[in-house]
């Protein structure tokens, strides 16, 4: 995964420190990255730096006042990442060192670090604020990386002598699933579509007048709520569970309409189901939730995308 960095150069002291702590990222072969300074005298810099940007997967930006103010990053580099964003091309990671207003800017729509957005220079201790930073990356970096390697596995790309002979053909093969298997899906569907609230929670907490709490009840369960100021004063909640072999278990991932659902109660729940070549979740959705038909295979992101968007709309909130 290649990493384009953005910044301006009065905060090239935080760039340092940030290219130090990405130092195991790079030994593993996670990431690479980029920044001006990597361009060699006599190179033409706005060609490299373009050429940079569009062959990145993650552009971070190293946010402060400096380059809220600077016209390059925030309307050449910035601008043009927004746009690879919309396209799907490129991942927005805003990297806070110093305060300002981020919130009002475009990058208030993406994904903000250190944690809670303390910027670096009021943590205590700066190895701990990279440390998160380099955490989130991290996150970002293997899951690129899985999905390259999944590709690759399904869509092997032909050698140049092949490639002339036939067509490129994508193979998968057949396989059973046993007891081991499912429940590793199980629990890695449950934590995926726990960081999916997670981070939908730090989104709109970033919009006037929405918020929302999110709350680990435990290792198997959570619990969150979403306020809406603006509707009536609108409240959903929902608590979300990871299913077990015991007689009040409902389904192997359920969740309830209200706060700190008991165990066994549910208004709907999720069944692991697999066919020759894959697992996948079968959901059981009650009438009135609207979200999709019992038969169709979801992935963990999938039906983590179908329960908050039932949580938002009962709050009264949709999409613009």
């Amino acid at each position: 995964m290649k990493a384009f960095i953005s910044y301006s150069h009065v905060d090239e002291y935080y760039v340092e420190r940030l290219q130090k702590h990405l130092s195991m990222l790079k030994r593993e072969g996670l990431i690479q990255s980029f920044y001006d300074r990597d361009i060699y005298v006599g190179d033409p810099l706005d060609e490299e730096i373009e050429r940079n940007l569009a062959e990145s997967q993650i552009f971070i930006a190293v946010v402060s006042p400096d380059f809220i103010a600077s016209d390059y990053c925030f309307e050449r580099e910035l601008a043009t990442a927004l746009k690879m964003h919309t396209e799907n091309k490129i991942r927005v990671v805003s990297v806070l060192v110093q305060p300002c207003e981020w919130e009002r800017s475009p990058l208030g729509n993406f994904l903000i670090a250190p944690k809670d957005a303390k910027c670096i220079a009021e943590w205590d201790n700066e190895n701990a604020a990279f440390l998160n930073v380099v955490s989130e990356i991290r996150r970002i970096a293997e899951a690129f990386s899985s999905e390259q390697h999944s590709l690759q596995s399904i869509h092997p790309r032909p050698s140049a002598s092949s490639e002339t002979l036939l067509p490129a053909k994508n193979y998968i093969a057949k396989r059973s699933f046993d007891q081991v298997d499912k429940y590793k899906f199980r629990d890695d569907g449950f934590r995926d579509v726990r960081e999916y609230f997670e981070r939908s929670v730090e989104e709109i907490n970033r919009t006037q007048g929405l918020s929302a709490r999110f709350r680990g009840i435990d290792a198997y369960s959570f619990t969150c709520t979403v306020l809406n100021e603006a509707f009536g004063r609108g409240v959903s909640h929902i608590t979300v569970r990871v299913g077990s072999e015991g007689s009040h278990s409902v389904g192997d991932i359920s969740w309830a309409h209200s706060e700190n659902a008991e165990p066994g109660t549910a208004n709907g729940w999720a069944t692991i189901k697999s066919d020759d070549y894959t697992q996948y979740f079968e959901a059981n959705l009650m009438s009135h939730f609207g979200l999709r038909d019992d038969e169709e295979k979801l992935s963990a992101e999938e039906l983590a995308s179908a329960l908050w968007d039932d949580l938002i709309e009962r709050a009264g909130i949709s999409y613009a």
